[in-house]
């Protein structure tokens, strides 16, 4: 069995620095070495008499430790992992050289040091380490370097060597990660302790928002939470940013006229602010964050304004759109129709039902009728009309219904062209937005074909093709939708869409009274685009 071979290099007192816990101190087993004075004696009366001697011989032991140390480095870079597993299975030879088996230890424990710390760094950061007080790390750090030492089995190798090639190395990291470790746990907590700061003076705003405050009783809550935070951490300058930081939060959070109107007031007020900071009362820095506050405000309440008369108009437009659909069905259902039995429908048969529609629904609907009843005597539409409608489909879809009907009423909208229309109205935004659209290099080849040149130098197709779009685009919607419902893949879905684009597009072309006409147009427009015409 191989024996442990200790060196005078491998000193169990090696110098670590000062204040750092050495991890050997988990593991040491202190032992007490005997000496016999006499041999102790004799050693040194040996070294008086002939020194010459003596330091030739250590001459000779520092020439051979260099040589079996340059050895050992060039053999374990060529087979470290082996001299380890000799090391755990004790087969080194008993005879080995102490220099070269010495030198062989310190870089195997050495490389077992840096394992050990890329362990360590992986397992913190899995483990969020960071949120764990100071003996929470120290419990970690010391269980986990118990586990590696007792895995890698390095009871085998010996104490002296162990202590400065391994330990030495991790006490090191131990004492760099812990300081590490406080500084961001310290850094974490300040940060913490700031954000709920700024979340209070936000939701405080918003308490002091619901009870309509005055600035008077802004101000005091404001000085209120500044002097807490103050007390606490003793830096004005800090707590001044934290509330500036609560009234933007407040301030990019408000979504109502009320609060718009109080915010403003807050910040308006805040040149009036006296907190004895020095930040506040007129200073030229919040005149500046004053500013940009009020025209982040000015903005913010602007596009409220825009997204809710947005959202009114897709609201009006849907309501407007279910009306007619009603209209429609009704109609088609009942052939003696008459507009007072639609508009005085009940919920139910019961005796005290109530009416199916409110008097703003029964105004619009016999609006509506009296509309398309008028629309039946116009024959044709006007070229500006159709034009108009279809700029108008582009840039604000959920306007078009309203303004189609203005048209018909007005005859210069068909009956025929106003359905179009209407049912065509925000439509486009799904062949715009939807995946299987955006996917289909068919569509994407030919949804600029009625902007295409080679129509536009035709006088007599300016005002068709606006609603030849339409029809395509309509047909197009509705084969979609049944292939929604359809048990199919979304691969299949996707193939049977790219299919019928082009033949679609030939059906709505085949429609168009000026192609029946001028068939070798039609043809010129089949052979270039490869649409389909049955």
């Amino acid at each position: 069995m191989a024996k442990k071979i200790t060196d005078a290099d491998f000193n169990v007192g090696y110098a670590l620095p000062e204040g750092v816990v050495n991890d050997f101190d988990l593991f040491r087993k202190p032992q007490v070495r005997p000496q016999n004075p006499a041999v102790q004696d004799l050693i040194t009366s040996l070294s008086n008499i002939v020194p010459t001697l003596a330091t030739y011989d250590i001459i000779e032991q520092q020439q051979a430790k260099a040589t079996n140390e340059a050895k050992a480095v060039e053999d374990y870079n060529i087979n470290r992992k082996a001299f380890g597993q000799l090391v755990k299975n004790n087969n080194i030879p008993a005879g080995a050289n102490p220099h070269y088996f010495n030198k062989m230890m310190e870089l195997d424990l050495a490389s077992k040091a840096r394992d050990f710390q890329k362990k360590f760094d992986i397992f913190y950061k899995e483990n969020n380490l960071v949120d764990r007080n100071k003996d929470d790390f120290k419990q970690q750090y010391e269980t986990q370097l118990k586990d590696f030492y007792n895995m890698n089995g390095l009871d085998k190798y010996d104490p002296l060597a162990l202590n400065k090639a391994f330990f030495s190395t991790t006490s090191k990291y131990r004492e760099d990660k812990a300081r590490t470790h406080n500084t961001n746990r310290l850094n974490k907590i300040e940060n913490h302790t700031k954000q709920l700061s700024i979340k209070n003076y936000a939701g405080g705003l918003v308490d002091l928002q619901m009870q309509d405050a005055s600035t008077e009783e802004v101000h005091n809550f404001f000085k209120k939470e500044t002097t807490d935070y103050i007390d606490l951490t003793g830096s004005p300058r800090t707590a001044n940013e934290i509330l500036l930081a609560g009234i933007k939060t407040y301030v990019d959070a408000v979504n109502s006229p009320e609060g718009f109107d109080f915010a403003k007031k807050v910040v308006d007020d805040l040149s009036t602010l006296n907190l004895g900071t020095g930040d506040f009362a007129g200073s030229n820095r919040v005149n500046i964050i004053q500013k940009q506050l009020q025209n982040s405000l000015l903005d913010r309440e602007l596009n409220y304004i825009k997204k809710k008369n947005e959202f009114n108009k897709v609201r009006k437009d849907r309501n407007s759109s279910s009306l007619e659909n009603a209209y429609y069905t009704y109609k088609q259902n009942n052939p003696d129709f008459n507009i007072a039995d639609l508009i005085n429908q009940k919920v139910d048969d019961t005796e005290f039902a109530l009416d199916k529609f409110t008097a703003r629904e029964k105004d619009e609907l016999i609006k509506f009728h009296n509309s398309i009843t008028n629309a039946t005597t116009i024959t044709r539409s006007t070229s500006e009309a159709i034009l108009e409608l279809d700029t108008l489909d582009r840039e604000n879809p959920y306007a078009v219904r309203d303004r189609a009907r203005e048209l018909m009423e007005a005859g210069e909208l068909t009956q025929t062209d106003y359905l179009r229309f209407s049912n065509a109205a925000g439509k486009r935004k799904i062949l715009e937005d939807d995946i299987y659209f955006r996917q289909s290099r068919e569509y994407q080849t030919l949804k600029d074909f009625f902007d295409s040149p080679t129509l536009a130098q035709i006088p007599t197709l300016k005002t068709e093709i606006p609603l030849l779009r339409l029809d395509f685009e309509d047909k197009l919607l509705r084969y979609y939708e049944g292939l929604k419902d359809a048990d199919i893949s979304p691969n299949e879905r996707q193939l049977r869409l790219d299919g019928q684009v082009r033949l679609l597009l030939g059906e709505a072309l085949q429609n168009s009274l000026i192609f029946r006409d001028n068939r070798e147009l039609l043809q010129d427009l089949v052979n270039r685009y490869g649409i389909t015409i049955n």
